[in-house]
């Protein structure tokens, strides 16, 4: 090969050899192979390798996680009622001489004023940060492992657990701080009525919610249970624990796409998942691989149509047959070995690639 390039440096005309390579070789690529290397050939010919090789891609984020969803969904609910408890904690207060029995127990009202004026807070912004993670998780670009979306669910859910526990605590211990008399009353016919609701607002607020919390809390857990059960026994018919495959199948998955090839638009091809990993010339070799331009496909534009369609009318009007056209279309032969005849002579108008078939 440095034997050709160097017999080839020898011509001085460019015209001459553009036609020599015309006809010793029918695509560019062949040529390309051929000078690359040589500095020389390449400015006489005004060639730059990297127009031949050029392409846009784009890149898709797949991202996998019903479970995810849910919790950013209960995250919000739980959020909203909390919320709802604070404004009404700063505003209204707790404690005082109307609602707080009389002898009542220190040590539960320091627990209960602590949870309050603290941990009320404190469990807001965890929720805060919990629904912003899961709406990281579910609309960011950042792709995510399913192990690691996982790990995040159970710290999130120990801590979510520890408050509830202590938060139960907090609704038990404010049973017996608030007055007796204020939490309930019995009517002539002997039914509990609920009175002075406003006074004890926090301990019917507390107590509504334990129990929701509570009930929600156990649903979850026993579909999270039932559904270990059914891996569980899945694994012991079939011997493969299948709830493995199932983290794996919920990380994200970033996908390639390619959309132009030397500035001709095609329809989206993804493009393997080693692709990330290549290096830039392998990704080329990978790209503009023969077998790999065969598979490209493009579709015609409205504008394209509408031109065959009055080319097709004017055909019609002279008793010619009609183009036979699709909308869809791999890519053309000439497009994947790009006719030498294309490069060297641009001026030229037609271009005869076999018998009847031309390009114009």
């Amino acid at each position: 090969m440095l034997g050709k390039t160097s017999l080839l440096n020898k011509i001085k005309s460019k015209y001459i050899l553009k036609y020599l390579l015309c006809f010793a070789y029918t695509d560019i690529d062949s040529v390309l192979k051929l000078i690359k290397y040589n500095k020389k050939l390449l400015n006489k010919l005004n060639i730059n390798i990297k127009n031949y090789y050029k392409y846009k891609k784009t890149k898709k984020l797949e991202k996998y996680g019903f479970f995810t969803h849910f919790l950013l969904v209960y995250d919000i609910f739980i959020f909203i009622l909390f919320f709802a408890y604070t404004i009404t904690y700063y505003v209204k207060g707790t404690f005082n001489d109307e609602n707080l029995k009389i002898g009542y127990n220190a040590k539960m009202k320091k627990f209960v004023d602590f949870m309050n004026k603290y941990i009320l807070l404190s469990y807001l912004g965890f929720l805060t940060i919990s629904i912003a993670l899961n709406i990281i998780i579910i609309k960011s670009n950042i792709s995510f492992n399913g192990y690691i979306k996982v790990i995040i669910h159970i710290v999130f859910s120990l801590i979510d657990i520890t408050h509830f526990i202590f938060y139960s605590i907090k609704t038990h211990y404010t049973r017996f701080l608030v007055k007796p008399e204020l939490k309930t009353s019995i009517n002539k016919y002997g039914k509990k009525l609920n009175i002075c609701s406003d006074k004890i607002w926090f301990y019917k607020f507390d107590l509504s919610l334990t129990i929701f919390i509570a009930l929600l809390k156990t649903l979850i857990e026993l579909i999270f249970i039932l559904s270990l059960l059914l891996y569980f026994i899945d694994y012991l018919l079939n011997n493969n624990f299948q709830i493995f495959n199932l983290i794996k199948e919920s990380s994200d998955i970033s996908k390639h796409i390619l959309k132009e090839l030397n500035e001709i638009n095609i329809n989206d091809f993804e493009l393997p998942t080693e692709f990330e990993n290549l290096n830039e010339k392998e990704k080329l070799e990978l790209i503009f691989k023969k077998e790999n331009m065969k598979k490209y496909e493009y579709d015609l534009d409205d504008n394209q149509i509408g031109i065959i369609e009055k080319i097709n009318n004017i055909r019609k009007n002279n008793n010619i047959p009609k183009f036979n056209y699709y909308i869809r279309n791999n890519l053309p032969n000439f497009i994947i070995n790009k006719k030498i005849e294309m490069i060297f002579f641009p001026d030229r108008y037609i271009y005869e690639l076999s018998i009847n078939l031309y390009i114009i």
